[in-house]
């Protein structure tokens, strides 16, 4: 019997699918061929092989599968030495011993078909028609053992990824399979990166941030692991956080979502100018939302109002004389104007070291902080600038964070030696977010005094977010005692100082 015989006559067919040991003597055959290729010059195909790969095609086509079973094994018998025509020849083959049921032949087919792709990379290289590819692949993924596939470098690329296993999973088991690989594999981001993703989409955020935090702790430099962060912070209306974290994200990671979480957090932060100005950068796509469209609405009713506000008030009366003696215990707190004028002019009398209530921010509005209480640092303020800093104030008690922060800004800036200007600026930056910013402000106005714990933590909130750990927690150190451990509270200790500093 012919080498040809092996492949067109019913006994070579026998042979050549018959014992295993026929088989390998085959494929030992068809190595040495294909290694003597290697070596060689390949020759044009000739024309009677081309022309029975036609025909078996053609056979393909009309479904007589057994007819083109016989031309296409003549056919690949003469590709022996052009590869790339062979795997061609070979996976039609395939397809066509399926067709007939007998499967066993067409796993030895997709060895021929390995073998050729590790020493010519051939398969990878073919051009074979699309649908033709995709039906032999489809057909190996059902036939041929994953085992064997995951050790091929060519065809392991075929075996879905675990994670588009796990998203065709319902919610509920596909949660308790990624926790039981996160406690398998404790050190593989993806894992709690799905799982924060999953309960986004369930509408859970705290266990989104938390997933997502442990993600950011693996793979600190993730995009992804920030975006999941910031939309979890953002879900919780947790805006001060949110903002910065999405803020940094770069445009590539900055979706649909996260873009309106970003504008939502301006609006929620009263940052009315910047929700505005964010909003002309969006798509068409986005703007035009519902949701979307009615927060730039809001923002943009605020900035107008506000400039209606300014537009009406008088000039600010230049500020009186306050007594030099604090007030008696028991009298009423002085505000606004008067506040400020006492603190930058007298020196303050110590106060009795309290626990201080720091109510969680919720929507951008905290409860306003008790006028500064050191005297300045290194200078005396101007009658208008403590009017001015007076003026901050009251916008902060009428919820008007970035205007409050403006004006304290400019006091602050032109009075670099006035410690006292530096540490409401530094306030007013943290209020809004602006963590760099109210690291610089507080840095130049010195140390903060001991007596304001609220703004010691301020300050140690802006050095932590602005990625300074070991200054933010030296500086809450000097203050957690003296803090009421609120939520709020409590959950940057455990993030500054670690988890046994927190109830």
């Amino acid at each position: 019997m012919t080498a040809l015989d092996r492949f067109t006559t019913p006994e070579g067919a026998r042979l050549h699918h018959g014992s295993g040991r026929r088989r390998m003597a085959i494929a030992g055959g068809l190595a040495t061929v294909l290694t003597l290729l290697a070596a060689t010059p390949l020759l044009a195909a000739d024309p009677f092989y081309l022309g029975m790969l036609r025909r078996g095609t053609d056979a393909f086509n009309r479904r007589d599968y057994p007819e083109a079973v016989r031309r296409l094994r003549i056919a690949c018998f003469g590709f022996l030495e052009e590869p790339e025509l062979l795997v061609d020849g070979l996976t039609r083959l395939g397809l066509a011993q399926l067709e007939i049921g007998d499967k066993e032949a067409f796993r030895a087919t997709f060895e021929r078909v390995q073998e050729v792709e590790s020493r010519f990379a051939a398969y990878s290289r073919a051009e074979i028609a699309a649908e033709q590819r995709a039906a032999f692949e489809s057909a190996v993924l059902r036939l041929v053992p994953a085992a064997t596939l995951r050790a091929d470098p060519t065809f392991s690329k075929l075996l879905p990824k675990p994670e588009e296993a796990l998203a065709k999973l319902p919610p509920k088991q596909r949660r308790g399979e990624l926790e039981r690989l996160l406690a398998q594999e404790p050190t593989v981001a993806r894992w709690p990166l799905m799982l924060a993703e999953l309960e986004l989409a369930e509408n859970r955020p705290s266990q989104a941030a938390r997933h997502a935090e442990t993600a950011l702790r693996l793979q600190p430099d993730s995009p992804e692991a920030a975006r999941l962060r910031g939309l979890a912070l953002a879900g919780e209306q947790r805006w001060a956080m949110a903002l910065p974290q999405l803020e940094r994200l770069p445009e590539a990671a900055r979706d649909p979502r996260v873009q309106v979480a970003i504008l939502t957090c301006l609006v929620e932060l009263d940052r009315w100018e910047d929700a505005v100005a964010f909003g002309k950068g969006l798509a068409a796509t986005v703007s035009d939302r519902p949701d979307v469209a009615r927060l730039l609405r809001k923002a943009q009713d605020q900035v107008q109002a506000q400039a209606a506000r300014a537009a009406r008030r008088p000039p600010t009366p230049g500020p009186t004389q306050s007594s030099a003696e604090p007030p008696p215990m028991g009298a009423a707190a002085p505000s606004g104007e008067q506040a400020v004028q006492t603190t930058l002019t007298s020196p303050p009398e110590p106060p009795t070291p309290a626990p201080t209530r720091l109510p969680r921010r919720r929507s951008g509005r905290p409860t306003p902080t008790p006028p500064p209480g050191s005297s300045a640092r290194g200078g005396v303020l101007s009658p208008e600038d403590v009017a001015v800093l007076a003026q901050a104030q009251e916008l902060v008690r009428a919820n008007e964070l970035l205007r409050a922060f403006e004006l304290a800004r400019q006091v602050a800036d032109g009075n670099q030696g006035v410690g006292e200007a530096q540490r409401v600026a530094g306030e007013m930056a943290y209020r809004i977010a602006r963590w760099t910013d109210a690291v610089r402000y507080f840095r130049q106005g010195g140390d903060v005094p001991e007596s304001e714990p609220e703004r010691q933590f301020y300050f140690a909130v802006a050095l932590y977010e602005t990625g300074e750990q070991a200054q933010a927690a030296q500086e809450l150190r000097r203050c957690v005692a003296r803090l009421e451990r609120t939520p709020f509270v409590d959950e940057y200790v455990r993030k500054i100082l670690g988890s046994g500093n927190a109830p």
